[in-house]
Order: structure tokens, then C-alpha cells, then sequence
């Protein structure tokens, strides 16, 4: 049942015809149908286009998300008999026969659409995903082994797409869930394979030995499935099954195998229950997702689902019983339940002879002896079963999941999917009769039920077999009022104050501000309580006193409520005082009086609306307020309000003691004589309410505001030339009110520009002085609301339309980590490869590296070696990090061995840290070899790690990022971006631009063009990058043109213009020179700018230019900018002075800005969250190194006394998260071909940032002082702790891995990549090492007895003889 942003779609299906119809009110519900012309059997939508694909009676229709028809191509009627074994031209008696579509399943990684019919015994063929009028793949002669689906109209069936491993090779894959068929093959699931390898063939079942088939159950059990999905790591499968042959009542299961299981041994079943006493015991359809935070909230505090959050998936399933399809439940079990379940069973299946506390719990599905039961500790090695062990696996009745109906119709429902709308969760039901149903699944506080309808139904349509209609999920707009709009009590729809209109919050501007979005059931409306006088004659002008009952605070939005909720057209300005006058239209525009009637009522209602709080924030303004208006000091609330809503009302009218908040300025000269302005609460209305004021003990004299005009007086000198240019002086009375920017002076109708005078600059300073104070009390409120505000926020995430992922390959993979961060980067020999050895000597050479490598694989050279190299004390950090690089490299062969020497250097290194040292201090820093050497070992063992489980997640949420950066200006020298959650390159300037979109046609590539979309204020460069980003989306970086070797080419019209950052055209300002953007050569966006991109050599003939272009060598001039100019040396210079208030003003305007942080925070939240699950997930498949590294540090830390659980936690942190996830997060280019710019390595930090501390055991106290950086992820940053601790613990419980195992594992890493290493590199470079620490690695080798018994030193002496060419005294 997909879900499309606002719409949900839902097919139902009626056996008769219908008549459309809505559910009356305010105007008719828009729909979007497409009417297909034979039934219609099967839905589905393509996530990365939003196109759907309808499988109905003889067609495949294609269509647009609006429901437009693209394409279609008919599958039926076909020759075919029952009987027939395709081909059917072979086949005998065949007539015309329809096919139904079976299966529909997108295919997204090639382009291709599954489709399954009844014909021909269920074959399958492959559409183009682009244009189903294309087949891709068919064939109808390899047998019964390509029967994927059912010829009998009874039998459902059900797919999900997956993965299959052979020979280290992965295919994609589909397993399929059938009932049975007379005439079907007899497996109940099947793994389908989509291409041909070696023996197998497109479609064929690969997995033959199947455990879960049909002839046990023949004439015994009917299997009907439902829903098929896959969670991680685990395939499940949603059916219902007769008992026997003898008792047709339904149960319903859900079945799970793991995804990798190649012989389906890890098949067990779990039987669900839905209400009391089973009532619903027949699954129709089910749905599997988050649930909202406050649905997630209840089902905890109940106690009957165990802990669930938001991060809990949950299968909501609606069913009913077998003798009464009008009655129907809807039931949630959440997936932690299931798999608990099911482990239990499992554990009781091998361990405990099928028993749960001595009572039986599971019977096996086919009749068997129990083997001989595991140990418990031994179940982790056999998560998914075993060709020894028990299988299939089913619970009994006694021993089913649970659930209670949380929500019964007297109706069949037949279709169910759910979504989450501001924390809370909504289901659209669907009945067999074409209803759809849209319930809230709520907390009883508000309402006697959980669980209760919204409109009950909200919208009801009636949809014939062939039709297939699109409805709205919510009707905010048809709601006109504030009341109606709360009214609906729908999650969907809230009364948006300052736009007068019910919308959806993510449409509400201003919707995150103190009841901006009003929404049912907690909040109410404005009530008018009474409006006097009653009636009025039609011939009077006046105005109308309305009493307010008031639940919000108003403020700025009184005009556009007022004007929203009572269609007030003759409202004059909002004054001072936060009073709206209202008067009543003139006497002509009033409506002329019914006949019989003595009376009108006016739609436009003039008023006067007060809000007492408005600009009287302490008792003293309070109390001066008009009296009629009845405001007063309410001192529980600490605010001015309206009496009736003070409870109880104040006993003491007197106002608290005066409070001075702050003095300006806070520095004079001792003999005083200056004015000092005082801020505070209470201090008084008038002067007469101030009786003295001292500052140090002495008397000042209180002046009161005064507001005056200016009266010059005299003019010097009076005269002068009429070319202008004089320098003169106007002395008077008031010349310093105001600021500079208020003053105007004009001689003889010509301007003037003015100076003012020193006073007057001093008064300027005052005021730029609390305009400072207000922008840090803006900062500051902004900081406090950071956690309220993210909690808020709406998740509004695109789906990344990605083909493949552009991993690197091994080798490329292992240079970038090891020597990238090299002091040569890119250019380091052992990522190029290159050594300068003559060629004469090249096979003596390489003679010797092996010799040397021979002598690197004796433990005792080698761990001489490396401790004589860190006794050194020029032996520093970057080349003990190099050198265990190199040895990684040169010791790749044989990792048991570098695994071994790794040992015993940790093992030196904790008796080192425990003994002399603080413990949780080691493995912090790579401050040894051996630190290092962990690293690299921690690279190497998860790299299929990261390609099969937690790269695609890091990979969307880096496309996410940089998609969300490039949203906004960019500026490329400050290295700022407007979008970004680093609040150190937030770009916060206002920078005005607009999105176009450019045709780019790519010369030598034919005549197509590439919209693409940039920002007019994006620099050439910038332009060109997002060109070629587009353009060669399906090539890796590395393989795309760079931006240096194209150019850009803009034809307007007849001619064309190349386009260069930096050319004559470019604007200067002052001594700075702007680079060029598309603004600046006017490129406009009407129907799309048409641009050419063509490399420099096919420019030179077809390409016309009015300049000459300048290179992009000249932005290394330092006086080049972008968006933002810097500031000069002289402005530098001058502002030196003051240069700490200075700097704090700045903070605080940067502060006003960082609430764009939270809306990339909150876009990017689910990216976020996907890449922390998928690394710090135990249920999943967890990479054996860690299993086996962390028992190593837990067996260590218990020979110990003085190391603690939170010390064993630091190890594994610094082990693990830190030392490698926080680097590959921080450069996502280390595995993947892609380029990071800084400002996306900027954000990259902010989450590197999150997920350390989510991995340290101590606490963050933030406030308001925290940098915000820590104040972005601050409500997270609990959950992600708690992750961690759950990995390390689920990690702690699994089955051991053994020694063996583990150089098992490793000695196939070794295998599989060795050969590719520069390995010979590797070897010589380490040698340089030997070579400058000679002197005492001969004699640390000469004074240890098991060297000298090997002749270690005479080794290593005859080595150096070869490879230096040099003779020596051997």
C-alpha cells in the first residue's frame, strides 16, 4: 500500500459495481482515478519515480503518480490449457485464456518490473521499469523449475527482493510465498535468482533442498499468504493455515528465515493471536513500520507489547474470524515481540528438547526425533539453523504472540497501511466494499477509547474491480474556521493563527512559534465571550467592544486572526499600545435590510481586541494599564493578564521592588557629569513614581524621555561656491535626536551628506549598545528552545534516486585509509606504486624484499624491531603511524600472524596503561605501533562489512547532506553554506538567489539535453560541478570530467558566451574583484537557460566570446570574492579597538541564524538515524573481528582488578567507534569514489561529533552557554547512548568466535586481496626504516638469545649488503 506524500493510495476490490460517492460537508473531497478495462489484481509503486505499476486481467498498465496512463502492454488472453506444460505450442486442446496477474515486483537495481501471471503455470517475465511496452526477459521452455506463481485463482502470492551469495559473488534474488495448487509446484517459498549463472537460469528456484514445501501438507493444510518483508537481516513471511483436513478453522502465523540461510534450516513459525480468545483468526492483510512517539508511548505504559519506541518497528495486521467476515480487528505486535518469540522456541528447540520451563512450546511442522540438544552457549553458532539440527520450527497455540484488538469495525476490512503525522499515527483501513476507513491510533486522554475514528470515516469511496482512485488522507483546507478545524480532531489538520486557515503543520509558516499551529484536542480557539451594544442602527458609524476569552498569547498575530476568523475588512493599524480598533463599514456598504425583517447581521464585525500583556512585561506597566480593560499582575503567573484568568486573584496589589537588570554605559569618568540609561522591571511609569536614584552613593538627577524636533540655529559659513563641495556646520537645539540615518539635510533642494557631531555619536553608541543586548537576548532565547524546537521538527526527506553505489575496490579502499592522511597524500609511493630502482638491479631487489619479508615473519625480528624503533626519540607520531601502515601492507599475506603480533604488543600495552598508567587512557590516541596496527586490522575485516550492510546507509546520508548543502548559496572562499548543521560555516549573510534550470547539451554526446538545476548566484565552477554531477551520475568521481578540463558555453541567442569565474567582466569593489556567477552574466530562468558543456579542444572552433576568459589560477588571488566580501586591512585596522564587542556582536548575529540549523537537522534526521542503526545494531549481522576483539579486551580486563565496566567500555570506544566508524564517517571518499568538499566535511564533523559522544560513558550537561554544535543532537544524543550500550551487550552474549574461526576468516581476506597490494612497495619502504635504526636493531638482536639463535643479525646484515649494494666485513 504505498504511501505518496499527502495521498495515500489504496486498492480495493468489489465483485459488483458500484456508484462513486463522498462524504457530504463543505465541498467536494478531490480524487484522481484511472479506470482500467478488466479487473485489476495487483499495485505497486516504483520508490526512486513514484510511478505505479497496475497488474490487472491481460494488462500491465504503467502510470504516472497523478494516475495518468504512460504505458501499457497486455499479457493476455493466451492459448493454454490447465494441464499444459509450456511451450504451448506443444500442448493439445488449449482455448483463450485470461491471465491474472499474480506477482508484481519492482526491480530497482536494473530497471526491470517482475511480472507473474496464471498462464503458462505461472511463468514470469521482466518489463522495462521505464516503459512496461518493453520486455525484457521471457522465456517459456526451461522447465518446471521457472514456476514461480499459480494458475488457480485462489491462491495468493507474495515476494520480497533480496540477496543471494555463491562463490563470493552476490546476486539479487526474490523469495516468493505460495499456497498450494493442484497443478503448482510444491514449494511453499522459493528463492528466484534474476540472471543466469553457470546451471541456473532467470527464475529458477536455486535453493532445492528446501525444508518449507507442500507434500507433507497435501489435502491437510491450505496455506494462504498475505505479506511477505524482510528487516534485518530476517525474511517474514504473514499467512493463515487450516489446522488439518478435518478442521478448516484459520490460524494465523508469521514465519522467519534469515536472509543469508541457503537451505531455509533457520525456517521456524510463530503463531499470532488477535483478541480475546483468538476471535480474529484470519490475517487479510497487514502493513509494517515506525509507529509515532505518542502510540509508541502508550503501547509500553500498557505492559502488553513490552518497550516500544519510535525506533520499534511494528506489524499492524487486520483480520477476522473465519465465520464472520463483517466483524474485523485491527491488531499491533511490534517486531522485537516476534523475534523474542521466536528465539525462544528456537533456544527451546535446541537446547531444551522443546521446552519452555519444563512445559512443551514448539512442535516441529513435519513429524521428528530430536537430536541429540545443543548447550546453550553453543546457539549463537547456530542462529540460522543447521543441517543437524531441527527444522522447520512452529510454536503451539499456548506459546503465540498475543495481541489485543486495539480497534474493532463491524465491517470486512480487507487493506491496511499506516503513517506517522507530528508523533502520532494514523491507519487507513480499507473494506472489501470499497470503504476506506481513517482512524487515529491514540491515548485514552482524549477520549474515552484509545483508539477512535477521525470523521468515522473521514472519507468513504466506493471503487469498482477496474478502477483504481487516489483520495487526499486529509481535508484541512474545507475546514473555514478556527473550531471546525480542531473540531476534526485529525493529526493531519491544525489551525494555522497568522495565515487563518487549517492546514498541515509542515504548511503552516510560522508553525513552530508559540501556538503559531493550533491543534485538537488540547488547545482551543479565540471565544467571544460578549460584544456590546447588541444591535446598532444601519445609519451609525461606530464600533462594536467585543469580550475576548483568549488561550494564547496574541501578539502579532491580532490583525491576520481577526481578519481570518471574522472576515474583517475595515481593520486600521496595530498601535503602540497593541490595540486593534475595528469601525463599522459606511452606511452605503452595509446590506439592505431583508423585507419583514428589522434587522441585518454583519459578516464584518469592527472590534476592539486587548491583550494586557502586550508591552507591559513587569507589575508597574501592568498597573497602568486602562482600567476598563480589568488587566492585572498575576503573580503565579509572572505575566500581565486579564482578571479572569489570575487564579486565585492577587490579595496584594502592590508591585515587587524595583529590579535593575543593566546600566550603560558601565564605565565614567570619577568627576561624573554623563548620562547613564538604567534597564530593569518595575521601576516606575512616570517621574513622579521615582523618588531618588543613586549610583556609588551619589545623587543623579532623572531626566525623562523627550521627543523633539531638531531647531537649527546657524549655519558655518553661510555662504559658498555653487559647485558645492563646502564643508559646513549647523549648530542648533535637538540637532542629536535620532540616529545618522534619520537626519536629512538639503541645501536649496540639493541633499547633503551629514557627519554628526561627537554627542551624537556617543548617543549612537547607546543605541548600537542595546541593540547588542537585544540580539543576545535573542541568541539566548534561541539556544533555550533548541531541544522544544527539535522535537517539533518534521522529517521532510527526499528519496535519493541513486543507481549504484560507487564503492572502491580493495586496494583502493586500503591506500586511502593507511596513506591518504600521508604527509604526500595522494602522491605517497605506496598509493602510486612506483619505486625508482634501476633496472640492472631490479631482480636482486626484489630478491632481497622477499628475504626481508621472510625475516619480517619471524615474531622475535619483528618484535625487536618495532621496539627498537619506539625507543627512538625521533621515531614520532606520524611515522609510527606510517610504519605500521607499511607493515600492514607487507604482512597482508598472512593476517593470522599480523593478528598474532597485534596480540602480544596489546597485551604489553595494557600491562603498560594498567600498572603505571590511567587504564581508560589506552587506545585513545594512535601513540604507538601497535595502535595503529589495530586500526588497519579493524579496516580490513569490516570492509565487506561496510559493502554489505552499513555502506548504503553512509552513502545516502552523505548524498543527503550534500544535496541539502547545495540547496543554498555556497560561498567557495569562505567555504560557508547557508543549509549545514556546522554552525562555524553557516553562511550568515542574507544572500539573495533563485533555482534554474538549465538544458545542458553535452557536445560529441548527441542532440539530448540534461535539465539540470543550479542557483543563479552559483559560480561557474560551481555550475559546472552540479552539470557534471548530473550528467555522468552513473560514473564514479573519479572516472567524470573535472571541472578544469571542460568549459561552459551560454548561447542567449544566435551567439554564444563562454563562462569563466574570472574574466574582464568580472565586477570590482574597491580592491576586490567578485567572482562570476550566472547573475552576474544574466542568466534568467523563464523556460530553462540553454548551456553547451564541451571539453577545450571541440571549443576552440564552434565557441564565440566578447573576452577572452582568465584561468581559474587567478582565484588564488587573495583579493578575490564570492558571496561575502572580507573585511580590508583598514577596516581591519580601525576596528581593532573594541575588537572583544565586536566579536560578540558578530556571535550574536550568527546566533539569530542558527535555527536553519535545526531544518537541515530535522531534513536529515532519518539518514542520521539509519547509518547509527545499521553500525550499532547487535540483532543484525555483526562482523565476526569485533565479536572476537571484544572478548579478547573483556578476558584481559578480568585479569585485572582495577578495570571496570566503564573502563572496558572506553577500550572497546576507542577500539572500535572511534578509531574506525568516526573515520569513515568524517571521509566517506575512503570507501566510496566520491569527492567531499569542506562544506560538506563540515557537517560530516557535526555527526562524527554526535556519534562520539553518544559513545563515552560520561555525561553532557549542556546549557545555554553549550556550543551548538552539542545542542543540535542534544535530545538524540540519550537514545544513541543507549544504542551503544545495547550493541556492547548484545555483542558480550554472542556465541564466542573462535581462534580458529577467526584465521579462518582471516586467511580468506589474505586469499582474496594480497595479490593486489603493492606489496614489494610496502617492503622497501619499511627497509628505509631498517635501514636508519640499524645500528640498534643489530644490537637489540645480538642481546636477546632466541636472535641469536636463529642468526637474526647475520640475516638482516646479509640483506643490507644486497639492497644497499655496498661490501661489508661478512
Amino acid at each position: 500500500l504505498p504511501e505518496m506524500a499527502s495521498w495515500v493510495s489504496i486498492l480495493l476490490f468489489l465483485f459488483w459495481l458500484s456508484v462513486s460517492q463522498a462524504q457530504g460537508g463543505s465541498g467536494k473531497i478531490p480524487t484522481v482515478e484511472f479506470i482500467s478495462e478488466t479487473l485489476i489484481n495487483n499495485v505497486v509503486q516504483d520508490p526512486q519515480t513514484g510511478r505505479i505499476y497496475l497488474g490487472a486481467v491481460n494488462n500491465i498498465f504503467q502510470l504516472s503518480p497523478s494516475l495518468q496512463k504512460e504505458a501499457r502492454t497486455e499479457t493476455g488472453p493466451k492459448k493454454d490449457a490447465k494441464t499444459c506444460t509450456p511451450p504451448a505450442s506443444g500442448c493439445q486442446d488449449t482455448v483463450l485464456m485470461p491471465n491474472s496477474n499474480k506477482l508484481l515486483l519492482v526491480h530497482p537495481s536494473n530497471g526491470s518490473l517482475i511480472v507473474c501471471g496464471s498462464r503458462y503455470r505461472g511463468i514470469c517475465s521482466l518489463l522495462n521499469l521505464s516503459n512496461v511496452e518493453q520486455e525484457l526477459y521471457y522465456n517459456d521452455n526451461k522447465g518446471e523449475r521457472t514456476y514461480v506463481a499459480s494458475i488457480e485463482d485462489n491462491v495468493n502470492v507474495v515476494s520480497v527482493m533480496s540477496n543471494y551469495t555463491k562463490n563470493g559473488r552476490t546476486f539479487k534474488v526474490f523469495l516468493v510465498g505460495k499456497g498450494y495448487g493442484s497443478l503448482d509446484s510444491t514449494k511453499l517459498i522459493s528463492t528466484r535468482i534474476l540472471e543466469d549463472y553457470q546451471d541456473w537460469v532467470v527464475f529458477e528456484n536455486i535453493i532445492e533442498a528446501s525444508a518449507v514445501q507442500t507434500a507433507p501438507f497435501v489435502l491437510k493444510y491450505l496455506h494462504d499468504f498475505q505479506h511477505a518483508f524482510k528487516e534485518d537481516g530476517f525474511v517474514y513471511f504473514l499467512f493463515s493455515r487450516t489446522l488439518d483436513g478435518t478442521d478448516n478453522k484459520n490460524l494465523t502465523f508469521v514465519s522467519r528465515l534469515c536472509e543469508n540461510d541457503q537451505h531455509y534450516y533457520s525456517y521456524t513459525e510463530l503463531q499470532l493471536t488477535c483478541g480475546t480468545n483468538n476471535r480474529y483468526n484470519k490475517v487479510q492483510a497487514a502493513y509494517v513500520t515506525f509507529p509515532g512517539k505518542e502510540l509508541a508511548r502508550v503501547m509500553s505504559q500498557s505492559g502488553n507489547y513490552g518497550t516500544v519506541t519510535s525506533f520499534t518497528k511494528v506489524l499492524f495486521m487486520v483480520a477476522h474470524p473465519d465465520d464472520d467476515e463483517s466483524d474485523s480487528a485491527l491488531c499491533m505486535y511490534p517486531l522485537n515481540s516476534i523475534n523474542q518469540q521466536l528465539m525462544d522456541i528456537i533456544s527451546a528447540c535446541y537446547s531444551d528438547s522443546g521446552e519452555i520451563s519444563g512445559v512443551p512450546a514448539q512442535c516441529l511442522i513435519v513429524p521428528s526425533c530430536y537430536p541429540f540438544p545443543l548447550q546453550k552457549d553453543a546457539l549463537g553458532n547456530f542462529k540460522c539453523g543447521a543441517e543437524h539440527l531441527l527444522s522447520p520450527l512452529a510454536s503451539k497455540p499456548a506459546f503465540a504472540l498475543k495481541a489485543d484488538a486495539a480497534l474493532t469495525m463491524s465491517v470486512h476490512l480487507t487493506a491496511v497501511t499506516v503513517a506517522v503525522e507530528n508523533d502520532h499515527t494514523i491507519a487507513f483501513l480499507g473494506s472489501a466494499n470499497g470503504e476506506v476507513f481513517k482512524v487515529h491510533l491514540r491515548p485514552g486522554e482524549y477520549g474515552n477509547e484509545p483508539y477512535s475514528y477521525v470523521g468515522a470515516p473521514l472519507i468513504i469511496f466506493h471503487v469498482v474491480i477496474i478502477q483504481i482512485t487516489k483520495v487526499p488522507v486529509q481535508t484541512c483546507l474545507e475546514m473555514k474556521d478556527c473550531q471546525s478545524c480542531v473540531g476534526l480532531r485529525d493529526p493531519y489538520c491544525g489551525w494555522c493563527v497568522l495565515e487563518g486557515r487549517c492546514t498541515r503543520r509542515s504548511e503552516c509558516r510560522r508553525a513552530e512559534e508559540k501556538n503559531g499551529w493550533l491543534w485538537s484536542p488540547k488547545q482551543q480557539c479565540v471565544k467571544i465571550v460578549s460584544f456590546s451594544p447588541s444591535n446598532l442602527s444601519c445609519r451609525k458609524t461606530g464600533k462594536v467592544q467585543l469580550c475576548l476569552f483568549l488561550t494564547q498569547t496574541v501578539s502579532d498575530f491580532l490583525c491576520s486572526l481577526l481578519l481570518s476568523l471574522f472576515s474583517l475588512q475595515y481593520l486600521t493599524p496595530l498601535t503602540y499600545s497593541g490595540e486593534v480598533s475595528c469601525d463599522l463599514p459606511q452606511p452605503g456598504l452595509v446590506p439592505k435590510t431583508p423585507e419583514g425583517q428589522g434587522m441585518v447581521s454583519l459578516i464584518t464585525l469592527p472590534f476592539t481586541l486587548y491583550n494586557c500583556a502586550v508591552e507591559r512585561n513587569d507589575c508597574s506597566l501592568c498597573k497602568n494599564a486602562d482600567p476598563k480593560y480589568k488587566c492585572v499582575w498575576c503573580s503565579k503567573k509572572l505575566a500581565c493578564v486579564y482578571e479572569k484568568l489570575c487564579d486565585p486573584l492577587p490579595s496584594n496589589t502592590e508591585c515587587p521592588d524595583p529590579e535593575i537588570t543593566n546600566i550603560s554605559p558601565l564605565f565614567g569618568p570619577v568627576l561624573g557629569g554623563i548620562s547613564i540609561t538604567i534597564s530593569g522591571s518595575n521601576l516606575g511609569i512616570d517621574q513622579g513614581d521615582i523618588k531618588s536614584i543613586r549610583v556609588a552613593g551619589k545623587p543623579c538627577i532623572h531626566e525623562p524621555e523627550k521627543y523633539s524636533d531638531p531647531m537649527p540655529e546657524e549655519v558655518m559659513p553661510n555662504r559658498g561656491p555653487k559647485a558645492g563641495g563646502t564643508l559646513i556646520t549647523i549648530s542648533g537645539l535637538f540637532l542629536n535626536a535620532g540616529s545618522k540615518e534619520d537626519v536629512q539635510v538639503t541645501i536649496g533642494g540639493v541633499n547633503c551628506s551629514v557627519r554628526k557631531s561627537q554627542q551624537a555619536e556617543r548617543e549612537y553608541e547607546k543605541v548600537k549598545h542595546q541593540l547588542e543586548n537585544l540580539e543576545e537576548s535573542v541568541r539566548d532565547r534561541c539556544k533555550k528552545e533548541f531541544t522544544d524546537l527539535m522535537i517539533e521538527m518534521e522529517d521532510h526527506t527526499n528519496d535519493l534516486n541513486e543507481g549504484r553505489i560507487p564503492f572502491l575496490d580493495y586496494k583502493t579502499y586500503t591506500d586511502r585509509v593507511f596513506f591518504l592522511p600521508s604527509k604526500d597524500g595522494a602522491n605517497d609511493v605506496m598509493i602510486t606504486g612506483k619505486l625508482d630502482i634501476p633496472e640492472a638491479r631490479k631482480a636482486t631487489v626484489i630478491q632481497s624484499l622477499n628475504q626481508f619479508s621472510n625475516l619480517l615473519n619471524s615474531k622475535t625480528f619483528l618484535i625487536n624491531f618495532i621496539r627498537t624503533l619506539e625507543r627512538s626519540h625521533d621515531f614520532n607520531a606520524r611515522a609510527k603511524v606510517y610504519f605500521a601502515s607499511l607493515l600492514t601492507v607487507a604482512l597482508h599475506g598472512k593476517l593470522e600472524y599480523y593478528t598474532d603480533i597485534m596480540r602480544t604488543l596489546l597485551l604489553e600495552l595494557m600491562e603498560e596503561y594498567v600498572n603505571s598508567k590511567n587504564p581508560k587512557l589506552m587506545l585513545r590516541r594512535s601513540e604507538t605501533v601497535v595502535e595503529r596496527m589495530l586500526c588497519n586490522w579493524m579496516s580490513i575485516c569490516l570492509y565487506q562489512f561496510l559493502k554489505d550492510s552499513a555502506g548504503e546507509p553512509l552513502y545516502k546520508l552523505f548524498k543527503a547532506i550534500k544535496h541539502q548543502i547545495e540547496k543554498g548559496p555556497v560561498d567557495v572562499r569562505v567555504k560557508k553554506a547557508k543549509y549545514t548543521l556546522n554552525d562555524t560555516g553557516l553562511l550568515g549573510d542574507d544572500v539573495e538567489y533563485s533555482v534554474l534550470t538549465l538544458q545542458v547539451l553535452v557536445q560529441g554526446e548527441g542532440p539530448d539535453v540534461t535539465p539540470v538545476k543550479v542557483l543563479n548566484c552559483d559560480t561557474i565552477s560551481q555550475v559546472k560541478e552540479k552539470i557534471i554531477e548530473q550528467v555522468y551520475r552513473n560514473l564514479p568521481y573519479s572516472q567524470r570530467p573535472k571541472v578544469d578540463s571542460v568549459t561552459l558555453e551560454w548561447r542567449p541567442g544566435s551567439t554564444g558566451q563562454i563562462l569563466s569565474d574570472l574574466d574582464l567582466t568580472s565586477q570590482k569593489e574597491g580592491r576586490w574583484k567578485r567572482i562570476n556567477t550566472l547573475a552576474h552574466y544574466n542568466v534568467r530562468k523563464p523556460r530553462g537557460a540553454y548551456v553547451s558543456l564541451s571539453t577545450p579542444e571541440s571549443s576552440k572552433e564552434s565557441l564565440h566570446q566578447c573576452f577572452p576568459p582568465i584561468g581559474n589560477a587567478l582565484l588564488e588571488d587573495d583579493k578575490v570574492f564570492h558571496l561575502v566580501r572580507p573585511t580590508d586591512e583598514l577596516d581591519e585596522t580601525k576596528s581593532k579597538r573594541g575588537s572583544i564587542k565586536d566579536k560578540s556582536m558578530t556571535k550574536a548575529i550568527t546566533e539569530i541564524y542558527l535555527t536553519r540549523l535545526l531544518s537541515v537537522k530535522g531534513t536529515l534526521q532519518q539518514f542520521v538515524d539509519d547509518f547509527f542503526r545499521s553500525v550499532l545494531c547487535s540483532g543484525a549481522v555483526v562482523p565476526p573481528a569485533v565479536k572476537y576483539f571484544f572478548d579478547f579486551l573483556d578476558e584481559q580486563a578480568l585479569k585485572h582488578n582495577n578495570v571496570d565496566e566503564e573502563t572496558i567500555h572506553i577500550w572497546k570506544t576507542n577500539s572500535l567507534p572511534l578509531r574506525f566508524w568516526v573515520n569513515i564517517l568524517k571521509n566517506p571518499h575512503f570507501i566510496f569514489d566520491v569527492h567531499v568538499s569542506e562544506v560538506v566535511d563540515a557537517s560530516l564533523s557535526v555527526i562524527a561529533q554526535t556519534f562520539m559522544d553518544a559513545c563515552t560513558k560520561s555525561e553532557h550537561k549542556l546549557s545555554r552557554d553549550s556550543p551548538s554544535n552539542k545542542l543540535l543532537y542534544a535530545k538524540e544524543i540519550s537514545t544513541y547512548k543507549k544504542m551503544v550500550d545495547d550493541y556492547y551487550k548484545g555483542i558480550r552474549q554472542m556465541v564466542s568466535v573462535s581462534d580458529q574461526d577467526m584465521n579462518t576468516h582471516l586467511a580468506e581476506v589474505s586469499r582474496s586481496h594480497t595479490d593486489k597490494l603493492n606489496t614489494h612497495v610496502a617492503l622497501h619502504q619499511l627497509y628505509q626504516y631498517a635501514s636508519k635504526y640499524y645500528d640498534g636493531i643489530i644490537a637489540s638482536l645480538e642481546e636477546d638469545p632466541a636472535a641469536q639463535s636463529k642468526q637474526l643479525a647475520l640475516r638482516l646484515q646479509q640483506i643490507a649488503a644486497a639492497l644497499e649494494n655496498k661490501v661489508t666485513d661478512l
